[in-house]
């Protein structure tokens, strides 16, 4: 059943909001407050697969080319979790500072790993110590979305838990292939990081441009 937010102390006799017209009640709440609660709520889900993904691969793993495509589903959807909290971390991150300079939030500019490491990006600096962490996630992200390849051969780490990447460039054989396998702890340890500034940056109310 969906709950229903009462706004009518927001609301004056003609149904419009009681705030400045840059700030309306469901920008500001609906849009930044829930969606860093959803934040919040998705790492701890990332959390609790990743905990699982060690498990299982303790119990089903520790051998190098060993095919086990329950995993390989798992490690997905830690995957996915993942670049969409990062994703989710930038879009507020600029949300939040496009109204704090007075304008009005018609489209999200900067909304994803790929718009932020883009070279047409001049305006959101604030992620820059994240860059190596950001691309990594990006391409493994890229891998588990679009490479015939790698759902064709997903691969178990020898030492430890982690995530295998194996693509070409549109798929095309004829590029450069891409071979990495990126340990667990270490993918968490530069999403943390992130989170780092990402908690400076909304709790402390620090401006983008500043961190420039």
């Amino acid at each position: 059943m969906k709950q229903k937010i009462s706004i009518e102390q927001f609301v004056n006799k003609r149904g419009g909001y009681k705030v400045d017209t840059n700030y309306s009640f469901r920008q500001r709440f609906s849009i930044l407050e829930l969606k860093h609660a959803n934040i919040l709520q998705r790492i701890g889900r990332i959390n609790s697969l990743c905990m699982q993904h060690v498990r299982e691969w303790e119990e089903k793993g520790k051998v190098g080319n060993n095919v086990n495509y329950e995993l390989s589903f798992l490690q997905e959807e830690i995957v996915f979790h993942l670049r969409r909290a990062v994703d989710d971390m930038i879009s507020l991150v600029w949300m939040m500072n496009e109204w704090e300079h007075g304008k009005k939030v018609v489209k999200v500019e900067i909304d994803s790993i790929g718009k932020y490491l883009s070279k047409k990006n001049r305006k959101m600096r604030c992620f820059d110590r994240n860059v190596g962490f950001l691309n990594i996630l990006n391409n493994i992200s890229n891998s588990y979305k679009h490479s015939v390849y790698q759902t064709i051969l997903p691969l178990i780490g020898e030492k430890e838990a982690g995530f295998y990447m194996n693509m070409y460039q549109k798929n095309d054989t004829r590029n450069d292939e891409e071979e990495c396998f990126y340990n667990q702890s270490d993918l968490l340890n530069g999403f943390q990081d992130m989170f780092d500034v990402y908690v400076g940056i909304v709790y402390e109310k620090k401006s983008v441009k500043k961190l420039n």
